[in-house]
């Protein structure tokens, strides 16, 4: 009988990638793709190890001072464990968190690359809205969350469940969730306001905008910004530029899924049931002006055409 001796895990990790973008901003696309090369263990959104921290934060931001020895020894320890038991070179996940958390990332993973999904944001809000109105079972939160014992953790679990519990409760007695996606700060009065459209919209403004401004304090590390919008109307030269920024052994098989895959009519969830009313394309072109947001731009999207 002969045994496989496990690799080794390397304490620090090389070139992981990290993929992120708010909600429904096109990042499993990317991810799908990049989980067929070689190179990469994919972990598809690994709550269970970046989350785990003691943090008195209000809303799920991470900065540089919260990458504590403990936490960057304990978060590398799960990812390189996670590598080495997938017999696999390199790390690679998909998390909206980690757009609110570059400074944070920086310390964890000095040479990480980050790629960045970015959506015309009345797609992306529409979809959100769904993700807002629908409560998964508590079933599914365990196969989802716990699916992978490398990234168990009873020091996050308590966090995550209570996050599920509010919500369940929040969900039987209004309807609504008390949170989905990551916590941006100023949510939790803007949810107590009730708008639906409103509450996407800030959510998707503030992930972009902390991200955006995030980026000045980590000069050195390497991000990539791509937009959801012209990679399905290019898939081939949109995935190319990818794979060139994650360094990707073998693009053959990353290729041909999204020459396969994706085109300007690809549908992101067939079960979408909302749909944006004019009323809530003016509430979101709104909140997105007040949060700063060029006025231009978000005229010559799509969905803002429809806005009478």
């Amino acid at each position: 009988m002969v045994l496989k001796r496990m690799r080794k895990p390397k304490s620090v990790l090389h070139k992981p990638v990290l993929i992120t973008g708010s909600p429904r901003s096109g990042k499993t696309c990317v991810f799908d793709a990049l989980s067929l090369a070689s190179d990469f263990a994919a972990y598809q959104e690994p709550l269970m190890v970046w989350n785990n921290w003691k943090s008195n934060r209000v809303d799920d931001r991470l900065d540089a001072a919260d990458a504590t020895a403990d936490v960057k020894k304990y978060i590398q320890k799960k990812c390189s464990q996670f590598v080495a038991s997938k017999d696999a070179p390199r790390y690679l996940d998909n998390l909206s968190y980690h757009a609110l958390r570059v400074p944070f990332i920086a310390e964890i993973a000095p040479d990480a690359k980050i790629v960045y999904l970015s959506r015309d944001p009345f797609l992306c809000i529409e979809e959100m809205m769904h993700g807002w109105s629908r409560m998964p079972s508590l079933s599914f939160y365990l196969l989802q969350r716990f699916n992978n014992l490398n990234f168990f953790s009873w020091r996050s679990l308590g966090t995550l469940a209570k996050r599920v519990l509010n919500n369940l409760k929040q969900q039987r007695a209004s309807g609504t969730r008390t949170t989905w996606g990551p916590v941006v700060p100023g949510l939790s009065e803007i949810v107590e306001k009730g708008n639906l459209a409103k509450i996407c919209a800030y959510q998707w403004g503030m992930i972009d905008k902390i991200f955006q401004e995030s980026l000045d304090k980590v000069p050195n590390l390497q991000v990539l910004q791509v937009s959801h919008d012209e990679l399905i109307a290019s898939p081939e030269i949109g995935m190319k530029r990818i794979l060139e920024f994650c360094e990707v052994s073998d693009h053959s098989p990353c290729l041909e899924w999204a020459v396969e895959r994706l085109s300007p009519d690809y549908v992101h969830h067939s079960d979408i049931k909302i749909r944006l009313t004019a009323e809530d394309r003016e509430v979101i072109l709104s909140q997105l002006l007040s949060l700063g947001f060029n006025k231009e731009l978000l005229l010559a999207t799509t969905e803002a055409s429809k806005i009478s």
